[in-house]
C-alpha cells in the first residue's frame, strides 16, 4: 500500500511539474489559472460525480454513503471547534488573519489532491465514490459555515448553484434508477471525468509559479 501511495504521489508530482514548466515557458498568469480552475469546478468534477454514481443500485452502498456524509459533517464541525480553540485574536494582526487561518484549517484541498490520489491507488474500488460524498459536504459547509466565518453571513445562492451539489443530486437520481445511463452519455461523462487527475495537478503546477513570483 505504501508503495502504491508513493508511486501515485510521484505521478501527480510529475504532472504538476509539467504544469509548472509550461506556465513558466508560455507566461501563463491568473487569467489562465482561473480558466483551468473553472473547467475543473464546473465541468470535470461534476462529470466525475455523475460517472461514479452511474452504477447498479445497491442499498448497502447507499447506506454506507449516508454514513460517510454524516461522518464528513462531524469531522468538519470538530475541525471548526479546533480552529476556534487554538487560533485566537490577540493582536491587530491576529484580527486580520485569524478567520482566514481558521477557514484554511477546516477546509482543505480534499478535491484536487484527494481525487487523483484515491483514484490512482484504488482505481477499481468505491474509494472515489465515497470521497465524493465528503467533497460535497465540504462544498456545502464551505459556502455556509466557511462563508459565515469570513463574512458573517451565509451565501445561499452559492450553495444552491454549486455544481458539485447539483451533480450529487443528479448522481443520486441516476444511482436510484432501475437503468443505467445510455452508453453514449456514460462514455461521454467517463471521458470528461478521466481528465480530473491531469487537469488538477496541472493547475497545481500553475499555482506554484504564482507562489514563486509572490513577493512579501
Amino acid at each position: 500500500m505504501f508503495v502504491l501511495v508513493v508511486r501515485q504521489l510521484f505521478i501527480m508530482l510529475l504532472i504538476a511539474f509539467s504544469g509548472f514548466i509550461v506556465t513558466k515557458n508560455f507566461g501563463f498568469g491568473e487569467k489562465e489559472q482561473k480558466f483551468v480552475s473553472k473547467i475543473l469546478t464546473y465541468f470535470i468534477n461534476p462529470s466525475l460525480i455523475i460517472a461514479r454514481f452511474d452504477m447498479d443500485f445497491n442499498f448497502e452502498r447507499l447506506k454506507t454513503l449516508g454514513i460517510v456524509i454524516f461522518l464528513s459533517i462531524v469531522i468538519h464541525f470538530v475541525m471548526i471547534l479546533v480552529s476556534i480553540l487554538f487560533i485566537r485574536k490577540r493582536t491587530p494582526v491576529d484580527y486580520e488573519f485569524a478567520d482566514i487561518e481558521r477557514v484554511g484549517i477546516v477546509f482543505t484541498n480534499c478535491g484536487f489532491i484527494g481525487i487523483p490520489l484515491i483514484s490512482g491507488v484504488f482505481p477499481d474500488s468505491n474509494g472515489v465514490f465515497y470521497l465524493l460524498a465528503y467533497i460535497v459536504c465540504f462544498n456545502f459547509l464551505l459556502w455556509t459555515c466557511g462563508y459565515y466565518m469570513l463574512c458573517g453571513k451565509i451565501n445561499f445562492k452559492k450553495v444552491i448553484t454549486n455544481p458539485n451539489i447539483l451533480a450529487l443530486i443528479l448522481g443520486l437520481l441516476i444511482f436510484c434508477m432501475p437503468a443505467r445511463l445510455p452508453s453514449v452519455l456514460a462514455q461521454t461523462v467517463n471521458h470528461i471525468s478521466s481528465m480530473n487527475t491531469g487537469m488538477a495537478m496541472f493547475l497545481l503546477g500553475m499555482l506554484f509559479v504564482t507562489f514563486g513570483n509572490f513577493s512579501y
